[in-house]
């Protein structure tokens, strides 16, 4: 269990030193850090500690997640160890089940956790060094430091894994995307790329050889992301507000391991306003996001919105940053803030539970 899914977006979760520049920035923020509350059709869980936008968040199972953050004092979750000084910088672990968020790491540069494999960085000297493990139980990783050192261009970081890839010999000057190391890659199309030239259409190479054409080019596809509760890579196109002002229908497709393809229309609706090049896949359908503030103080359509297949649901109300399904697809954890006055916290959204006096199908 445990897999870092998001091959689009940020491959590690930063560190201290990172989180501190954020810290800075943040300052001039409202000292508030729950804000109004948005109303959910679902249980939600708020851990009170602040989550940066600019970090990922990884299940360590379905109900331990691991965060980067900020103590705020104001948790209503138990925190160990209970004498943490507020304003400390770590990453945490919260567990859902037993109500408590315990201070995990401190003193790393980056983090990726998949299949049950953690892999950290340090800065020593001015140069980065890789560690495996546990903390108290960190090995070092000196082939995966030479790997990642500048001047090595034929090896590649899959955040899928947590692992370095070498670059396939077919692969020489052309883009490529590790998928998970047991499927394959993506044949990208050649490189450099002109403006004025046509898209390439993507290849997906699997593992042991064969190569399946998939039905959309390097143009008009974003990076995919990979579900583990389903198994299923997810490619999208552009922006879901141009792509349904042009054809009425934001377009993704879902594609197996085996290569198989299935394209789904997400069709127009204009509950969310102006919405985010982004999904995440639940067990429920599919979370679409918005950033559609009214102004800095009203959230306006911003939120998460449920696709089921039939239609939209409005999931939270809100800005919502670095949302990460759970294994099983049966929660959501997201950084949250009500406005952009606020600081974000983390929360986690229970897709699989009803809340009382609600029916919402399954």
């Amino acid at each position: 269990m445990g897999r870092f899914r998001k091959t689009g977006r940020k491959p590690y979760l930063w560190g201290l030193v990172f989180l501190g520049l954020l810290a800075g920035v943040g300052a001039g923020w409202m000292a508030g850090c729950e804000g109004k509350t948005d109303t959910s059709p679902y249980p939600v869980h708020k851990s009170g500690f602040f989550a940066y936008a600019a970090t990922d968040i990884y299940w360590l199972d379905n109900h331990r997640v691991l965060f980067a953050g900020r103590v705020t004092g104001k948790s209503e979750v138990r925190v160990l160890p209970p004498e943490m000084p507020k304003g400390q910088e770590a990453a945490f672990v919260w567990d859902l089940e037993a109500n408590t968020i315990q201070r995990f790491l401190t003193g790393y540069r980056t983090l990726c956790f998949a299949e049950d494999r953690l892999r950290i960085s340090r800065e020593r000297g001015g140069e980065r060094h890789w560690f495996e493990g546990w903390p108290g139980e960190f090995k070092a990783l000196p082939e995966v430091d030479r790997e990642m050192a500048i001047g090595q261009p034929e090896y590649r970081w899959n955040d899928l894994s947590c692992t370095v890839q070498k670059r396939p010999e077919s692969m020489e000057g052309r883009a490529w995307i590790p998928l998970l190391p047991e499927h394959g890659y993506l044949d990208w199309g050649p490189r450099p790329k002109g403006p004025a030239d046509e898209g390439y259409q993507v290849r997906y190479h699997r593992r042991g050889g064969s190569v399946e054409k998939l039905p959309f080019s390097d143009n008009n596809s974003r990076l995919p992301l990979y579900s583990e509760f389903d198994d299923t890579y997810y490619f999208r196109t552009g922006t879901p507000t141009n792509e349904w002002k042009e054809t009425g229908c934001y377009r993704i497709w879902r594609m197996r391991p085996n290569g198989k393809t299935q394209p789904e229309c997400l069709p127009f609706h204009n509950v969310g306003g102006a919405m985010a090049p982004f999904i995440e896949p639940v067990k429920r359908g599919l979370v679409l996001e918005s950033n559609d503030l009214r102004s800095s103080t009203d959230p306006g359509k911003a939120g998460l919105y449920l696709w089921d297949g039939k239609g939209y649901t409005r999931l939270v109300t809100g800005l919502t940053y670095e949302e990460a399904a759970s294994p099983n697809g049966c929660r959501l954890a997201y950084a949250y803030r009500y406005n952009s006055q606020e600081k974000p916290t983390l929360r986690v959204l229970d897709l699989c539970k009803e809340k009382e006096g609600e029916n919402h199908g399954q």
